[in-house]
């Protein structure tokens, strides 16, 4: 019986970590990504041991080449939830995105989702310090938000400050 339960764990240990693998982890940003050539690398390189592992998290520092670390866009329109979804998450050794634009049948994840958001971010030059609303028209412009629609935009930015906007 003992040996069934360990049997059953391991299998699904590793369907667990297959799913992992496949989801929204960029593990190959785009070739003309804004992420300086040297620093790209750092977005996959995997140390080879627990040990290593923890020590690279402890001290490596997020390299992003964009404002943020932190991206979260939700928009709601036509009482329709999450019509534009994006979400970019940069930690160390792990960077994930997602791009779902159900206006314009867009559903990217991973490498695909980074390589569509890659031009659309690195145009953004606004900071923790640019008014509300100017944040909130250059992203409306720059993801086509629908008049009236109503969206919600968590930004963690590169200084660690952490904001919240609404429209």
């Amino acid at each position: 019986m003992g040996k069934k339960i360990i049997s059953s764990l391991l299998i699904s240990l590793l369907f667990f970590q297959v799913g992992c693998i496949a989801g929204d982890k960029v593990t190959n940003p785009p070739a003309n990504s804004s992420l300086p050539e040297d620093e790209q690398g750092k977005l996959t390189k995997q140390p080879e041991d627990d040990d290593a592992m923890e020590e690279a998290t402890n001290d490596q520092t997020n390299v992003t080449p964009y404002v943020f670390q932190e991206f979260d866009l939700e928009v709601d329109h036509d009482d329709k939830k999450d019509v534009i979804e994006v979400e970019y998450d940069n930690e160390p050794n792990k960077v994930e995105a997602t791009y779902i634009d159900r206006l314009q049948d867009i559903q990217l994840r991973g490498d695909e989702a980074l390589k569509k958001l890659d031009p659309i971010f690195s145009d953004f030059d606004f900071d923790e310090n640019t008014p509300d609303e100017e944040v909130l028209n250059k992203i409306s412009d720059a993801f086509n938000i629908p008049d009236g629609a109503i969206f919600e935009l968590s930004i963690e930015f590169t200084t660690g400050v952490e904001k919240e906007y609404r429209r």
